[in-house]
């Protein structure tokens, strides 16, 4: 082989960076945990709703205090959360529950229950992405 070819195969090919490779390590480590409730063809079901759990949980995560504390304020007087908590998020979303995925695993007892809380504290527009996921009906086998 060349030198020619070998940089035009380096080219084409993508380097697995540190994290990406950590990425599919997680992925697939939670997919051997699945295979007691799950079959390998409903992994979906769970891996890309939390997927987009932990992703929206990180994008409010640096506004979640904010947001409780003026949803605290204005609950009682039946505002529209959107015109109050969307500029605090900054994107057209928000989360009104007290958890976070960091704060779901330190009590893996009432998992269940306490995802639920966390789903259904959404905005409107995020609710409906876990229901077209059908991710309610998932968390019971979880």
């Amino acid at each position: 082989m060349n030198n020619k070819t070998k940089a035009s195969d380096s080219a084409t090919s993508q380097p697995q960076t540190p994290s990406s490779t950590n990425l599919a390590d997680l992925i697939w480590r939670n997919a051997e945990v699945l295979t007691g409730a799950f079959k390998p063809a409903e992994y979906r079901k769970v891996i890309l709703p939390m997927l987009v759990l932990r992703r929206i949980d990180c994008l409010l995560e640096a506004t979640k205090d904010a947001v409780l504390a003026k949803h605290k304020e204005i609950a009682p007087k039946n505002y529209d959360l959107r015109m109050f908590l969307a500029p605090i998020t900054g994107f057209p979303f928000w989360n009104t529950s007290n958890f976070t995925i960091t704060k779901l695993l330190e009590d893996p007892d009432n998992l269940k229950a306490n995802i639920e809380d966390m789903v259904s504290a959404f905005s409107p527009n995020v609710r409906r992405v876990f229901e077209m996921f059908g991710f309610m009906a998932t968390i019971p086998k979880l």
